[in-house]
């Protein structure tokens, strides 16, 4: 009877251990996904995440040319507005074939930025985990004096930042991204009227480029970019 106590007691000690083992390697694994959004990403998810960006990014610019061209939108009739994210509401309301997230317009959807793709020291900040289509932008040596039409993604961590500009055979100076001279906003949403003044990416290693990865002038914030319309 006492050795069929002791087999038991020794049984329950061995099934405690490997209960403590497993939560231990649970924390661990857990660890390592949660270290994935912070800077520790492998060379292959950087390389990834900066092509599905840019994919994502001419997909829009390629919608944007396609209802200009095949449905007569002009830069003013052209509406993000979608079911994700508030505030795009064109005024005046525009036609469903101008509507990029419209089945009848751009056949796109709007799609979240993945969060292994920013900073997240800046996720309290305003337009943190958007796409954000701007009416308020230019880049220097691209179109004339009129703002552009773009989409931004801010707070961009800084390894995607500069394959990014890798990958558009953009110098990233000192391994850093090319840094803005003056200001640069990017919260102000496109609804259907541009600013008469516009915010320019100013950076030398920019200058006429309709797509890149610029840091702001602070150094705060790295900021990807694609001009939808140069105007």
């Amino acid at each position: 009877m006492k050795q069929r106590n002791t087999e038991k007691g020794s049984a329950l000690f061995i099934i405690l251990i490997g209960i403590v083992l497993f939560a231990a390697l649970s924390f661990v694994v857990a660890q390592m996904f949660r270290g994935q959004s912070s800077t520790n990403l492998t060379r292959e998810k950087v390389q990834l995440s900066a092509s599905e960006m840019l994919e994502y990014a001419n997909g829009l610019r390629a919608a944007v040319q396609n209802m200009k061209i095949s449905n007569g939108c002009t830069d003013t009739d052209i509406s993000f507005e979608n079911a994700i994210v508030t505030g795009y509401a064109h005024s005046p309301a525009t036609r469903d074939a101008c509507m990029i997230f419209n089945q009848s317009g751009g056949g796109m959807a709007y799609v979240e930025p993945q969060e292994v793709w920013l900073d997240s020291n800046h996720a309290s900040d305003t337009k943190y985990g958007e796409y954000v289509m701007l009416r308020s932008f230019k880049v220097n040596g691209l179109g004339s004096e009129e703002a552009d039409l773009a989409v931004a993604l801010n707070y961009v961590q800084k390894e995607i930042c500069l394959e990014l500009n890798t990958h558009l055979d953009i110098t990233n100076p000192s391994n850093n991204p090319p840094k803005n001279v003056d200001d640069l906003h990017t919260t102000e949403i496109f609804t259907g009227a541009y600013d008469s003044t516009s915010d320019a990416v100013d950076a030398a290693q920019l200058n006429g480029k309709p797509m890149g990865c610029v840091q702001s002038a602070d150094g705060s914030n790295n900021v990807f970019y694609q001009v939808l319309i140069a105007r």
